[in-house]
């Protein structure tokens, strides 16, 4: 019980420190919760079904972009500090990122007043491991912001695709 306390305290002072660095950045979260209107606005003619498609590539796109922080820190020296710290598990750092994510894709829902929330998580949920994965595994920011483009257009592609 007691590492269980430590692990949801680590996870949220993680989530505190993402959640600063978007506040700090005001015109990332304004745009991060705008997106999937402006996409739907500028696609809305063209596909009938246009709001889940764009919802969910909004939802994806959050998700594969959360860990560009993370990538930061690594290039800057302050993942080495996170790093050596003494957390109760290593876990901690990929359940805030979820987190913060999981808080922008729901806001985004209740502002839209938009229905997707089950797949939404687990999409979430898909796009943040696999944007932690690639953050630990790419050298750079370059080759991160790079693979996440293409994976987002390969997504963007398949989802307007779909009749």
């Amino acid at each position: 019980m007691r590492d269980i306390k430590q692990i949801n305290q680590e996870s949220l002072n993680l989530s505190l420190r993402w959640v600063k660095h978007l506040w700090r950045r005001p015109l990332t979260l304004v745009l991060s919760l705008a997106q999937p209107l402006l996409w739907y606005w500028l696609w809305q003619r063209y596909h009938t079904a246009a709001p889940w498609r764009f919802f969910m590539w909004a939802t994806f796109s959050h998700g594969i972009h959360s860990a560009l922080p993370l990538v930061f820190d690594r290039e800057f020296g302050f993942w080495d500090r996170i790093w050596v710290a003494p957390l109760v598990s290593r876990s901690s750092i990929w359940i805030s990122l979820l987190g913060v994510n999981w808080m922008l894709t729901c806001l985004t829902c209740v502002w839209l007043g938009y229905q997707l929330l089950p797949l939404m998580m687990w999409l979430t949920w898909l796009a943040t491991s696999l944007s932690v994965g690639l953050a630990l595994w790419l050298p750079s920011h370059t080759s991160f912001l790079a693979s996440v483009w293409l994976i987002n257009a390969f997504v963007m592609l398949i989802l307007l695709d779909l009749n």
